[in-house]
Formats: C-alpha cells, sequence, structure tokens
C-alpha cells in the first residue's frame, strides 16, 4: 500500500471536509430559496388579490349606491321620446364621468322601451363602434315605437350636452328579453351577471341591474372590466408572470396577456389548481409555479386570481446570489489553501524533528537526544516518551557492558584457577599486550 505524506493528507481532509460544507451549505440554501419564492409567490398574489378585491368592493358599493339614487328620481320613470331631452340625461352623464368603469347606464321599461347613455372617452373602441366624431362626448340611444315599427335613434351630444348629429334606423332589440332585466324583475335587490364579452368593447364587463321601485322598469348600467385587465397588466412581477381571473370551471374571465399565449389546457389547468393554493405545474416540459387566491363573491360572481409563473425566473435572483456565494465560498477556500499548508507546519515540523531523534536513538547517539519543543500537546509527550527511552536504553546498554566484563572476568578466573602452569595467564595477557604496543 502507497504510503502518504502527513501534510498533503491533512490538507486534502480539510479541503474534502471544506467542500461537503459548501456543497451541503448550497443545497440547502437551494431549498431554502425554492421555499422562500414559492411564498414569495403566494404573498405577491395575496397582495393583488387584496388590492382587487379593494378595487371591486369600493365599486360595488359605489354601484349600489348609484342605482338606489337613480330609482327614486322623478324622472326616472318618464319614457324616452324622439327629439325631446330627457330630464335624466344630466343625472346619467355625472354619473359616468366621475366613474372611468362605467361606460353606460340605461333604463329598460315594461312598454319595451329602452333608454342608454354612453359615455363615448370610456374606451376607444366605443368612438369606431358608434362612428362617432372626436367632439362628440356622449351618445344617447333610444329605442321606441313609431308608426307601429320598432326604431333605434341614436343622438350625438358634445360635452355641454348639445346635440351634434341624429341618426335613425330600425331594430328588433327588446329589453325585456334581455337576461338583466327578467333577473332584475324577478329580484328584490340588485342583480349582476357573470362576466360576458361586450360586443361594442370588445371586452368582458359585468351588468348590474335594479328593478325600480313601484314599477316594472329596470335601471341598469354596464361595468367594463378592462380597468382590472389594465390592473392586472401593471402589475410588477417576475419576468414573463401571468395573471388570470378565471371563474369555478377554470374559464378565463381576464388576464395579462393575449389569448394567443395562453398555454395549452390552460382552463385544466386553473381549474384543478382551485385546491391547492400553491404548487409546480409542468408546461411544454417546463416547471412553472402557480398560486391562486378565491375573490370575495360581493364582485357579483365567484373568481379566483392566480399567477403563473417559470419556477427558473422566480428562483433566477435566488440562484444569482446562490452562484455568487458559491464564488466567494470558493475563494475563500484558495484563500485557506496556502494558511492550511502553512498551519500544518506546527504539526510536521515536529514530527520531522522527531524523526531526527528516533534516528539519534538507532544510531546509539543517546547523549544528543534533546526534548522537541512543540505547543502540541501530544507530540511534545511523545518526545518526553522517546527522551525517557533513550535514556533507558543507554542505562540497559551499560548494564549490559558490565554483565559482559563479569562474565569473561569469570569465565577467566576459572581457566587461570585449573592449572597452576598456566594461573595468572589471562592477566598478564593485556599487561604484556600494552608493553608489546608500547614499543611498537
Amino acid at each position: 500500500m502507497k504510503k502518504l505524506k502527513i501534510r498533503p493528507t491533512i490538507l486534502f481532509i480539510l479541503t474534502t471536509l471544506a467542500l461537503i460544507t459548501i456543497v451541503i451549505s448550497l443545497i440547502l440554501q437551494y431549498y431554502s430559496s425554492k421555499k422562500l419564492a414559492l411564498k414569495a409567490t403566494q404573498s405577491s398574489i395575496q397582495h393583488m388579490s387584496d388590492k382587487l378585491q379593494i378595487i371591486t368592493k369600493n365599486t360595488s358599493e359605489s354601484n349600489l349606491n348609484l342605482l338606489s339614487l337613480l330609482e327614486i328620481s322623478n324622472s326616472i320613470h318618464e319614457a324616452p321620446k324622439a327629439g325631446i331631452q330627457h330630464e335624466i340625461l344630466k343625472k346619467f352623464t355625472l354619473s359616468l364621468s366621475s366613474r372611468n368603469h362605467m361606460y353606460a347606464i340605461y333604463i329598460g321599461y315594461e312598454n319595451e322601451d329602452f333608454y342608454e347613455v354612453i359615455n363615448l372617452e370610456n374606451d376607444a373602441e366605443l368612438r369606431k363602434k358608434f362612428n362617432a366624431s372626436k367632439n362628440h362626448r356622449w351618445l344617447v340611444i333610444k329605442v321606441l315605437k313609431e308608426n307601429e315599427k320598432r326604431i333605434e335613434i341614436r343622438e350625438y351630444l358634445d360635452e355641454n350636452l348639445i346635440l351634434q348629429k341624429t341618426t335613425k334606423h330600425q331594430t328588433k332589440y327588446n329589453p325585456t328579453l334581455r337576461p338583466w332585466y327578467k333577473q332584475a324583475i324577478k329580484s328584490p335587490n340588485i342583480i349582476r351577471t357573470k362576466p360576458y364579452l361586450f360586443s361594442n368593447l370588445k371586452s368582458m364587463g359585468i351588468t348590474g341591474a335594479k328593478k325600480v321601485l313601484n314599477t316594472n322598469n329596470v335601471i341598469a348600467y354596464d361595468i367594463s372590466l378592462k380597468s382590472i385587465s389594465k390592473f392586472l397588466k401593471d402589475q410588477e412581477g417576475v419576468k414573463g408572470s401571468q395573471f388570470y381571473l378565471f371563474d369555478l370551471n377554470g374559464q378565463i374571465i381576464l388576464s395579462n396577456i393575449q389569448k394567443v399565449s395562453y398555454p395549452k389546457n390552460i382552463n385544466n389547468i386553473l381549474k384543478s389548481s382551485i385546491s391547492k393554493s400553491s404548487t409546480i405545474i409542468d408546461i411544454n416540459n417546463e416547471d412553472y409555479i402557480i398560486s391562486n387566491i378565491p375573490l370575495n363573491p360581493t364582485d357579483g360572481f365567484n373568481s379566483y386570481l392566480s399567477t403563473i409563473v417559470s419556477e427558473y425566473e422566480v428562483l433566477k435572483p435566488y440562484n444569482e446570489k446562490i452562484y455568487i456565494s458559491l464564488f466567494i465560498n470558493f475563494l475563500m477556500l484558495l484563500f485557506l489553501l496556502p494558511i492550511v499548508w502553512i498551519a500544518t507546519k506546527f504539526i510536521v515540523k515536529p514530527i520531522d524533528d522527531l524523526k531526527s531523534e528516533n534516528k539519534k536513538i538507532k544510531n546509539r547517539d543517546y547523549e544528543s537526544v534533546t526534548l522537541i519543543d512543540t505547543p502540541i500537546r501530544e507530540l511534545n509527550d511523545l518526545s518526553k516518551s522517546l527522551l525517557d527511552m533513550s535514556a533507558s536504553i543507554k542505562q540497559h546498554e551499560e548494564s549490559q557492558i558490565i554483565l559482559m566484563d563479569s562474565v569473561i572476568k569469570l569465565i577467566a578466573g576459572a581457566i587461570d584457577a585449573k592449572s597452576p602452569y598456566t594461573g595468572g595467564h589471562c592477566n598478564r595477557v593485556p599487561i604484556l599486550s600494552i608493553m608489546l604496543a608500547k614499543k611498537a
């Protein structure tokens, strides 16, 4: 087995531990960021929902008050007449002027007559639809009987309610057959229709209607949901955020994107997400976060506000922080490597010194064996042990020498004692050897 040096081994172990710590830390940071992103998305949609509910609640209360006030006007019961300005006109125009979300107020009469005032400045589509010029501010539509025929009269007024143009054509329009009229006649309260497409605006809207007190006439208003659509489009969210206002069946009422850009099976996706406040879904092999909040039904219909946003885009700012953290950790690791390499010197040098002292013992140079001065307690104890061992070995060798000398002297004495002729031979040999050495 290949032997490893202690210094590179320590460096490798410390580097490995540092890398493992960094990886675990980044993984925890990633999943924590993902959790935080989901929470932030849910919080964002909740904030939007709160603002939207405030808008719809204020709008709803304002509209309720308006219809309640208009129905007690004396002129509300007057049927429209050709060529005569209705007394309720000024009240209608004042009401529309102060409510940007409302584009028309009208009355459906029991005798099938109809009277409507439209704010032409509410939407550019209205001028196109009714061929109105820039100086036309209001459009009054009257449907009444004339010579046993139903005709529609359009009166174009300027901002001072002065008649600018009149058109007349035959029509089959009957207000008493409209859903808003039928629902209002049967209800003692203000009714609101589900959102539907306004042909005049080419956008979604809601009709609110109320039966006029003590009559079978119905006063109503049309609210354009374009203001809510604009609200959704103006929301600052993650890049590519999709906002949807949808009903219980997943049918989209409003969105901040064009219909052609809707994801495939979006209705099923929205419907299935109703039971979940926030979840991850797959759209075109890409993960998206979908969050939704139920809206208060006081806006006239049960609906949900949902946001769909790419998980990649949501996590992008968090991932950027993780990459920065990874880069900083990498730089710190590079900075610490030479410090660790230098720090290992405090371990490696005493060990090398101990190796040198061990060589002295091997070479029986006991006198030069010294204590290694090191702050590392274990190595210091090892040095003391080595020093004690050196002294013990030296003492043992000296004892062995004395023992060997004694054995030799004992054997020599035994040999000398065996014969009177050789007696003292062992004593004389070293003396004669010394004498001969001196003479030489």
